[in-house]
């Protein structure tokens, strides 16, 4: 006795229901997907929630191509898993080379240093005041040298206070 449509262009992914069927309400009749909006979705673990902001550059690879997109949703609320949920558009070009459901790895760009020393986050050792330190090894013997963390990538830490060559 009616006619559904779709308020946008539109695939059907599944159709639960069949002509002639009658709708109940609560029950899914069609999952449709719009194939012009295409959008990253993760979670950000709430220890780092500080640092994230709607705006900042999501950088990922499609491929062996980098690319890049901004935040544009943060969820106002936790998952079960005490993460929150964003969001990332990505323009009509990059959407069309992306299947919904992939796994795409993600990195949220808080800031870009270069010239600085990295070292393996397990290197750094934090003292009694909560100042931040690595070790240097000299002639057999090791030397804690206090150190500023300048950011993170991964099991990566730049730092200031050590050469690279140290």
């Amino acid at each position: 006795f009616y006619t559904v449509k779709s308020p946008y262009d539109a695939v059907v992914l599944k159709q639960d229901v069949e002509v002639g069927d009658l709708a109940v309400s609560g029950k899914t009749l069609l999952k449709i997907e719009d194939l012009t909006g295409r959008q990253l979705v993760f979670d950000v673990p709430q220890t780092d929630l500080p640092e994230i902001k709607e705006g900042l550059e999501v950088a990922f690879t499609l491929g062996d191509k980098p690319l890049s997109a901004n935040i544009t949703l943060l969820h106002p609320s936790l998952n079960k898993a005490l993460m929150l949920r964003a969001e990332a558009k990505l323009v009509p070009q990059i959407g069309k080379t992306l299947f919904s459901g992939t796994y795409v790895p993600v990195s949220v760009v808080l800031g870009r240093q270069e010239g600085v020393t990295l070292v393996p986050r397990s290197s750094l050792i934090d003292s009694p005041k909560g100042e931040k330190h690595v070790f240097v090894a000299r002639a057999n013997s090791l030397t804690a040298r206090p150190v500023r963390v300048l950011g993170r990538m991964g099991d990566q830490i730049a730092v200031e206070g050590v050469a690279p060559s140290e």
